[in-house]
C-alpha cells in the first residue's frame, strides 16, 4: 500500500538571502530539497511528491509522505545551522 501524502507549508523567511523578490532563490532551495531529500519521490522523477514556492510569504508548500516531511524538516534544520541562515 502506498504511503499517504500530506501537504505542509514551510516558512523559510529566516534564510538570509530570501526576500519577496527572490523567487529564483526560493526555487533553488526547492531544487536542493528535491536533490537531497527522498530523491525518487518527487514529481519530476516520476513520484507523487511536489514542491510549490510562494515568494509572497517566503514559504514552500510541500506535498510528501510523513517520512518525506520528516526528512525535509531535518534538511531545513541542518541548513539553518549553516551560515546561510540567520537567527529568526
Amino acid at each position: 500500500m502506498a504511503s499517504k501524502l500530506t501537504k505542509k507549508s514551510y516558512r523559510i523567511s529566516d534564510y538570509s538571502e530570501m526576500s519577496p523578490q527572490s523567487f529564483g532563490d526560493l526555487m533553488k532551495l526547492a531544487e536542493e530539497i528535491r536533490q537531497e531529500v527522498e530523491t525518487t519521490s518527487w514529481e519530476h522523477n516520476g513520484g507523487p511528491a511536489k514542491i510549490d514556492g510562494y515568494p509572497q510569504d517566503l514559504s514552500l508548500t510541500i506535498t510528501q509522505t510523513q517520512r518525506g516531511h520528516r526528512a525535509v524538516e531535518k534538511f531545513l534544520k541542518s541548513r539553518r545551522l549553516q551560515s546561510e541562515f540567520v537567527a529568526p
